[in-house]
C-alpha cells in the first residue's frame, strides 16, 4: 500500500478518516499514475501523469460508507484506492468521457473514478462498491476493458 494512503487514512478511521488527514488537509496525496497502457487502452489524448486525492474527496467518498457491507469492508477497500489503480481488474471511460473508472475486486468490486477532463491534474472523484449485475451491465454495454485478457 502506498504509504501516503496508509499514513491518511490512519488518522480518519478514528478521528473523522484514516488517509493521514493532516497530511491531506494541507496537500494532495499521489495514489498511482495514469499509465501510458491504460491511455493507449481508452485512447486518451492526455499524457502518464500522477493521480492524487484530497480532503474534499475523503469526505465525499465517506459518504459511501454504507454502501458496502460493513464499515470495516468500507476501510479496508479505501485503503486500497492505490492496488485499484496500479492493478485494475477492468478500466473504462464513462460516457461523459471526463473521467476514468478503474475497477478491482478486492471482497467487493469496488470501482474508483479519476477525473481527467478540465484539470491541471487527475483527482481521485469517488469510490464505491459496484454490484455485480452492475459490473456485468457495463461490460455487456461495452464500457470496461478486462485488463486480464
Amino acid at each position: 500500500m502506498n504509504n501516503g494512503i496508509a499514513d491518511a487514512i490512519n488518522q480518519i478511521r478514528g478521528d473523522f478518516l484514516l488517509l493521514d488527514l493532516d497530511k491531506v488537509m494541507h496537500e494532495r496525496v499521489s495514489v498511482g499514475k495514469l499509465t501510458k497502457k491504460i491511455i493507449d487502452l481508452l485512447e486518451l489524448d492526455i499524457g502518464v501523469s500522477n493521480i492524487y486525492i484530497d480532503r474534499k474527496r475523503i469526505k465525499h467518498i465517506k459518504k459511501h460508507i454504507k454502501d458496502f457491507q460493513t464499515e470495516n469492508d468500507f476501510w479496508n477497500h479505501i485503503e486500497k484506492i492505490d492496488e485499484i489503480i496500479e492493478n485494475p481488474d477492468f478500466v473504462g471511460l464513462h460516457p461523459s468521457k471526463e473521467s476514468i473508472q478503474y475497477i478491482k475486486k478486492i471482497d467487493e468490486w469496488t470501482l474508483v473514478a479519476v477525473r481527467v477532463k478540465g484539470r491541471d491534474s487527475l483527482t481521485v472523484r469517488t469510490a464505491y462498491p459496484l454490484s455485480q449485475n452492475k459490473l456485468q451491465n457495463y461490460i455487456d454495454a461495452g464500457r470496461l476493458i478486462n485488463i486480464n485478457r
